[in-house]
């Protein structure tokens, strides 16, 4: 009883990643982990992207899958460093060995990886970072 809760939060609001971040600091004051879980994953064929889809699509994948656990990991910065907390990032196999016909999810999740790495500089010693990529 009263070990978790359900916050919901559009990643593509910056003020709504605040939000997801103050609650669970409000609701425990603490954060000891964050997981960057959140993907959306849909074909991105490249002789079928135009500039309009183009941009609809980079701005989409990259937003959710890329910008938004940068942001929240800068938000949770100070939280787990208190904490000497943890943040693990979900990437995959197609970070890579690109998909055929998923190239811009393939860039972001390349993109991930390479900011896990770099997080993970950045925040040493007080914030482990580290990436589970399943596949």
């Amino acid at each position: 009883a009263d070990s978790a809760i359900a916050v919901q939060a559009d990643l593509t609001q910056a003020r709504e990643c605040a939000m997801l971040i103050e609650k669970v600091q409000d609701e425990w004051q603490r954060l000891d982990a964050l997981i960057n879980n959140a993907s959306q994953f849909y074909p991105t064929p490249i002789f079928q992207i135009d500039e309009n889809k183009q941009q609809k699509d980079w701005q989409s994948l990259f937003q959710i899958n890329l910008y938004a656990p940068l942001y929240l990991s800068q938000l949770a910065y100070s939280s787990l460093k208190q904490s000497k907390g943890t943040i693990v990032n979900i990437t995959d196999i197609h970070a890579e060995q690109p998909m055929r016909e998923y190239g811009i999810y393939s860039l972001t999740k390349a993109g991930l990886h390479h900011l896990t790495l770099l997080l993970a500089k950045e925040f040493a010693p007080d914030i482990r970072v580290n990436a589970v990529a399943p596949g």
